[in-house]
């Protein structure tokens, strides 16, 4: 099987921050003083089932996860099946030996992320807030495994009763089921079976500190540390279609400028550094780069650093009426490769391979702003309520995401 792990590593982090999108990429503001914001954050993720591979290009998880057991391929894993290859050569210059393909062995993965996360922030000062959020994601995957495309019934069919021996052979052959043979390897190497999955995780504990530096009539700095808890699950090595994106500790550090150009419309850009705490996790370290399923054995303690990743971005938004705002957005985040080290002599190396990663995401936004028509007595609630899409519509060795989140903020 390439690349064996089936997991993905959606909802990148459900950042807490003040307004939304939709008043601009990432706002400024601050709640006044002693004042109390609880939010709710609700969204779901789709287009997971697709990765960005390490070239740019866009490929289903399944096709990605697919394997063809060519003449190549079966006599690696079987010497007899290679005498087998040199004998049916033989016949004519059709070569039918390296034609033999039992088919390909596909995984199909379909999974559905949906996600709740209750947050809530207080003003300490009109220029300082403190949050905390929790995410609490719900997984489905549905996950089949299933072979097509052998033509060993049509090479079979023209040297049959040439000799008992290759009929003994074709024999064999044909009594291999392709999935059983998976289900059996990944038992026999101690892993989870592949099976579909439905299930809910409570994720990794964040606290947000939000400072804004400087302001004045028209331009605004604000500061914006993030704290990442691992509370969450972490990476289980011997399940090849687990989430594996909670279980972290980093801090990140943003620093977000938005500029008032007319009374309408406000321009937004944000830089930030996302720097990741080395861990001690298990994991399973490959021997060679063929060794896609290392066995149970290669399990061990392993120091692991994250990879650090830099975002930046930029945006607008716009009040198109009264009280209703609409924002887009674009940003490039890069994220280092992730490194490992160990007591043993093990290619650790490995476990680095592609870990580095590249998305450029489109941000649009919409939202309803009561607070100011509260204030002058014209709303009975001071609230925000904000609709957001995103989608990473370039990458590299990273799931696509097209996130639909909705955002309700209230404020007392």
């Amino acid at each position: 099987m390439r690349g064996a792990r089936l997991g993905f590593y959606a909802i990148a982090a459900l950042i807490i921050a003040s307004p939304s999108i939709a008043l601009s990429l990432d706002s400024t503001t601050t709640l006044p003083a002693r004042i109390n914001s609880p939010q709710l954050r609700m969204g779901t993720i789709s287009g997971v089932g697709e990765r960005y591979v390490s070239n740019g290009s866009l490929v289903s998880l399944s096709d990605h996860y697919s394997m063809e057991f060519d003449s190549n391929t079966l006599s690696s894993v079987e010497p007899r099946i290679k005498q087998l290859v040199e004998v049916l050569n033989q016949f004519g210059k059709q070569e039918m030996g390296s034609a033999l393909n039992l088919g390909t062995l596909k995984i199909d993965t379909r999974p559905d992320v949906r996600y709740m996360a209750p947050l809530h922030a207080y003003g300490i000062t009109s220029k300082w807030t403190v949050a905390v959020g929790l995410p609490i994601v719900e997984y489905k995957n549905d996950i089949q495994i299933s072979s097509s495309g052998s033509n060993l019934s049509s090479i079979r069919s023209q040297v049959y009763g040439v000799s008992p021996e290759l009929d003994e052979a074709f024999d064999e052959l044909e009594g291999v089921d392709l999935t059983d043979r998976a289900r059996t390897e990944l038992s026999t190497k101690g892993y989870k079976p592949l099976e579909s999955r439905d299930e809910t995780i409570i994720g990794d504990v964040q606290l947000a500190n939000l400072y804004r530096v400087y302001s004045n009539s028209r331009f605004s700095v604000l500061s914006r540390t993030l704290l990442n808890l691992p509370t969450g699950p972490g990476d289980d090595p011997d399940d090849l279609a687990d989430l594996a994106m909670f279980g972290q500790t980093y801090i990140e550090e943003a620093a977000i400028a938005n500029y008032q150009l007319f009374n309408r419309l406000r321009l937004s850009a944000k830089a930030a550094y996302r720097f990741n705490l080395e861990n001690s996790v298990v994991k399973r370290v490959p021997k060679n780069e063929k060794d896609t399923l290392p066995d149970a054995d290669t399990k061990e303690d392993v120091r692991r650093k994250v990879g650090d990743t830099i975002t930046i971005g930029s945006g607008f938004s716009l009040e198109v009426i009264n009280r209703w705002f609409a924002g887009a957005a674009y940003e490039v985040s890069q994220k280092l490769a992730d490194q490992y080290t160990g007591s043993k002599s093990s290619k650790y190396d490995l476990l680095s391979k592609d870990t580095n990663s590249e998305a450029h995401r489109m941000r649009l936004g919409l939202t309803y702003d009561s607070t100011t028509a509260y204030q002058r007595k014209e709303a009975w609630l001071p609230a925000m309520i904000s609709y957001e899409y995103s989608d990473t519509i370039r990458g590299l060795n990273i799931e696509r995401q097209t996130i639909h989140e909705i955002w309700l903020t209230l404020f007392f």
